[in-house]
């Protein structure tokens, strides 16, 4: 009995901590192609090379617009910045091998990427993310109101250097 709680414990924190982005009502989820999701440590001027599948469980064929983006904090929350915002670090380092996909219904696609850190970037720990959004540009045509839905999984890049830390107290 104790070993079946153990290993149901363990299957719950799995689901818990998978970094697999799924379900946003439309049957639509992503997942990085390696297990333990986007994590790279990169000099500056490196490069590296993944890819995200995106998964469409749902009944109906969905058109998704991708994109990279900066990390933000917003009420002391991880979030990325919506893809109108000007991006300034991560979200200009990411090159997606497609921005838009027609995602037929229960099907899944691997988008390439390539993750591309200036040469002129310091040492330090840098977030983002590549979001999935439903394309809605025809929807509101007709003046009506438009819901966005958006899936988003998260990009941490370790920039190798030197790291100086000073702290100013007043």
């Amino acid at each position: 009995m104790k070993q079946l709680k153990l290993i149901l414990c363990s299957f719950i924190i799995s689901l818990i901590l998978a970094p697999s982005v799924f379900a946003n009502g439309e049957g639509l989820g992503m997942k990085p192609g390696n297990p333990k999701g986007f994590n790279y440590a990169l000099d500056p001027g490196g490069e590296t090379k993944d890819f995200i599948t995106l998964i469409n469980d749902s009944t109906e064929d969905q058109t998704l617009l991708i994109s990279a983006s900066d990390a933000i904090l917003t009420s002391g929350s991880f979030s990325l910045k919506d893809t109108e915002e000007v991006q300034t670090m991560v979200g200009t380092w990411v090159k997606l091998e497609k921005t838009k996909i027609l995602l037929k219904a229960g099907t899944q696609e691997k988008i390439s990427f390539t993750v591309n850190v200036p040469k002129t970037v310091g040492p330090g720990d840098y977030a983002g993310g590549i979001l999935a959004t439903i394309d809605t540009s025809s929807a509101g045509a007709q003046g009506g109101a438009v819901s966005v839905s958006r899936l988003g999984a998260r990009m941490y890049i370790s920039v190798s250097g030197e790291r100086t830390f000073s702290f100013l107290w007043e």
